[in-house]
């Protein structure tokens, strides 16, 4: 049997350097024993520095007992916060803390008024309002046509004997300021405006020269400048996208806001309408809400907003697609042509259908409103089913029937059990043909 090999003895014990360098601390060994047996060890062998370990909670055990016996003679003291203390006695309609940071009111101090109207129910005096539509669909035809019924004193479109207990039924002769960047001031505006019957004299607007600063909706200092002197009762703003400046992201809802909070309240400040255009964005939009260019935010922020289209066979209308201070208005029909424009008065339009597409979708609704014509009054099943036999999807002969007028009424047969009826379709001039 073969002898064990001896047992090799232990290296005697070197302490762990924490600095010097790393030939040092290979030399050092592992570092197994106590912090008293390291030190020992390491004032054993001269010339290689060690940082002995310092004990849990001893560094702010320390500074912590300093920071109490600072506080004892007064110093670093923390500062007291307090929020302002409102009086159940005070009768004030601001009240604010000694800073004057923040400004609290008493709803009961506040006295009530109504809502001012440059057109009811379409453009509120201090609020804002957008006109949305594509290019060319006759945006600024008509911000100059509502310049030169303010200005001229002209009859709003659409107004009936019985509305002035809503607001007026003209225009009441008042200045009108635009921002354009767009047309040319010589060339286009001025023209539209004579052809509308705008009074010049009582337009105005803010030219663009070098040595000023540029005026967008952000930098509101010398727009105001401008309202104060000129005094209008209407803003045009044309469009929304040339004056928000270059470094806010218009599809942000904070960026939409923080271009329209100052513009919100420069026209409460000055009692002045401010009328906005946007373009529509390329996308299609379950809902016409949706369709402005940028985010959601800029129609919500506005308190009326206006759709500009035509219609699938070439109506234009605008139509009311958000009121938030009145019942919304009806849709008001116009012409543009040659000739200039002109309005044509209410029109049975409704916001979906301005939003048609263009020629090939045209023709296929006008063959699919065709169809429903000769095939209607029936029940809805038939029509359903003929329509596939003609290839058209039942959601198309749907779509086209409810934007032309199309209805559905449940009928109920007689001496048969629940859900025995059918629902039928008509357009209500043949309703009596079934």
């Amino acid at each position: 049997m073969a002898a064990r090999k001896p047992r090799r003895a232990e290296p005697p014990f070197t302490p762990r350097l924490v600095g010097g360098t790393r030939s040092q601390r290979a030399k050092a060994g592992n570092g197994r024993g106590t912090l008293r047996k390291r030190i020992a060890a390491l004032r054993s062998n001269a010339g290689a520095p060690v940082m002995p370990r310092r004990s849990r909670g001893e560094g702010t055990k320390k500074a912590s007992a300093k920071k109490r016996k600072e506080r004892k003679k007064g110093k670093n003291k923390k500062p007291a916060t307090r929020l302002p203390v409102i009086p159940k006695t005070a009768r004030k309609t601001k009240l604010q803390d000694p800073k004057g940071d923040v400004r609290v009111g008493r709803m009961s101090d506040v006295e009530a008024k109504e809502v001012g109207w440059l057109w009811y129910p379409y453009f509120a005096l201090g609020k804002i309002t957008f006109v949305e539509g594509d290019p060319n669909s006759g945006k600024s035809w008509i911000a100059c046509a509502i310049a030169a019924a303010e200005t001229a004193g002209l009859a709003w479109p659409g107004s009936k004997a019985g509305a002035g207990k809503h607001g007026p039924t003209k225009g009441s002769g008042g200045n009108v300021l635009i921002l354009t960047c767009e047309d040319g001031i010589a060339d286009t505006v001025r023209p539209r405006l004579e052809k509308v019957g705008a009074d010049l004299d009582k337009v105005f607007f803010i030219a663009d020269t070098e040595d000023k600063e540029r005026v967008d909706l952000k930098n509101i200092k010398l727009l105001e400048q401008a309202i104060a002197e000129v005094k209008p009762r209407l803003l045009i703003v044309d469009p929304l996208t040339g004056f928000v400046g270059s470094r806010v992201n218009m599809h942000s809802a904070n960026g939409a806001r923080e271009v329209l909070r100052p513009v919100a309240g420069l026209a409460e400040k000055h009692g002045v309408g401010v009328l906005i255009i946007r373009h529509l964005r390329k996308s299609r939009a379950a809902r016409s809400m949706y369709r402005g260019l940028g985010s959601i935010d800029f129609a919500a922020a506005a308190r009326s907003v206006l759709l500009v289209g035509k219609t699938s066979s070439g109506l234009r209308a605008v139509a009311h697609t958000k009121s938030n201070l009145a019942p919304a208005g009806v849709s008001i029909g116009y012409e543009l042509d040659e000739e200039g424009f002109r309005w044509i008065g209410p029109v049975p339009v409704a916001d979906h259908n301005l939003l048609a597409s263009e020629s090939r979708t045209r023709g296929r609704d006008e063959a699919v409103l065709r169809f429903l014509r000769e095939v209607l009054p029936c029940k809805g099943q038939d029509a359903i089913d003929r329509g596939r036999e003609a290839g058209i999807q039942p959601g198309t002969l749907r779509r086209v029937g409810r934007n032309n007028g199309m209805k559905t009424k449940p009928i109920k047969l007689k001496g048969k059990g629940r859900g025995k009826g059918y629902t039928l379709w008509y357009f209500p001039e043949k309703e009596g043909d079934a």
